[in-house]
């Protein structure tokens, strides 16, 4: 029998963090930046990269990479860790890099792998930590929207003379497995918001994208700022799918101020067949 290309793959999630990373500025920290690459036809291809993370060197990064690993292939990757001081992701300075293969870090102790970054050949660079995780394949999908009430997102403004409301984005974010208390970037609700109540846009997330297909996994509502190129978190709270089907719509965010998870369902997306046989 033959196989089909897609039963000799599978969707991968990376979430990376470094430790102990070379401080390359003066007056303050590393504002560090990682890049992932894969070597394709014998050239080194940009995947992705992460968000910038201010003055920080033992950063855990919110955003998270997905890539297919293919079980018959042997495939390279190069992750980068730079200084990115402009935040720009193109003007900044090497902290230092690391190749591995997927075999390696899929077939890491508890999915977790760990690499010794290296510039010029100094190896005196920090170390970078990589989890993995297979994405559970799935044909469910959740629809929600959300509506906050009582956002304290109230910070300094006018030079410090005074205060005001500041905009803010929602973060819908998923647990990162073996990383205790530690979430990732699974989507972000469109448009920002300043308003203390605020009811925004529906979102259909994949269950695969939002909880790994594991209804039990913990996902968190974020609202978070990002002022001087620095991530302020105004609002967060902590649910499951488990606990939204059974009714516990309503979330507590601290400071008085509540989620209400409205309209929830999961179901399943047709497929392309689906369509066909309805008559589309």
């Amino acid at each position: 029998m033959v196989q089909s290309s897609s039963a000799l793959q599978e969707q991968v999630s990376l979430f990376v963090s470094g430790r102990k990373l070379k401080d390359l500025d003066t007056f303050s920290k590393s504002d560090p930046r990682c890049i992932l690459f894969e070597k394709r036809f014998n050239q080194w291809v940009q995947v992705g990269q992460t968000e910038r993370i201010a003055n920080n060197l033992n950063p855990d990064f919110q955003t998270s990479f997905t890539v297919a690993y293919f079980f018959e292939k042997t495939q390279h990757f190069k992750f980068v860790m730079v200084d990115d001081d402009n935040n720009s992701g193109t003007d900044f300075d090497e902290i230092g890099s690391v190749e591995v293969t997927m075999g390696t870090l899929v077939g890491a102790p508890r999915q977790t792998w760990t690499g010794n970054l290296i510039y010029n050949g100094s190896a005196n660079r920090g170390q970078i930590i990589v989890r993995t995780q297979s994405v559970a394949q799935s044909n469910l999908i959740s629809k929600f929207s959300l509506s906050w009430q009582n956002v304290n997102n109230v910070a300094g403004g006018c030079m410090g003379m005074c205060s005001s409301r500041q905009f803010y984005r929602c973060q819908i974010m998923k647990e990162v497995p073996g990383d205790n208390n530690r979430f990732v970037v699974a989507a972000t609700v469109p448009g920002e918001f300043n308003a203390a109540n605020v009811r925004m846009p529906m979102m259909q997330i994949p269950m695969g994208a939002l909880c790994n297909n594991d209804k039990n996994a913990r996902i968190k509502f974020s609202l978070q700022s990002n002022r001087n190129n620095t991530i302020q978190v105004f609002q967060e709270c902590v649910t499951s799918i488990a606990e939204l089907e059974s009714g516990k719509t309503a979330l507590n965010c601290g400071n008085n101020c509540t989620a209400l998870v409205e309209n929830f369902e999961v179901r399943v997306k047709p497929s392309f067949v689906d369509y066909l046989r309805a008559g589309w």
